[in-house]
């Protein structure tokens, strides 16, 4: 389960995936949720997140959103971290956005 400190927003996520069931088990490590449906896809809800994983040809995706603050970016990085994922912080600058 994500820190309680961050405040999720509500998220609606669908990915292409090259192999379903280890796509299935990362998302269960990175969630600590199993999902609620699981047949020719797996729908992931929790945290603010629904997280709709298909099996087939994989295309690049880029997704993003905003915490409420730098210590809540910490938080998750923490997490991530005693989950053994590495997360990859990256600055980028978006019109309407700002710096991110």
């Amino acid at each position: 389960m994500l820190p309680p400190q961050i405040s999720p927003i509500r998220v609606h996520l669908e990915l292409r995936v090259s192999d379903l069931s280890r796509s299935i088990a990362f998302y269960q490590t990175v969630l600590a949720v199993v999902p609620v449906h699981e047949q020719a896809y797996a729908l992931f809800c929790a945290h603010g997140l629904e997280l709709l994983l298909y099996e087939g040809q994989v295309s690049p995706v880029r997704f993003g959103f905003r915490l409420s603050s730098a210590a809540d970016l910490v938080s998750l990085e923490q997490f991530l971290h005693s989950r053994e994922l590495e997360p990859v912080r990256r600055e980028f600058y978006h019109p309407g956005l700002g710096v991110t």
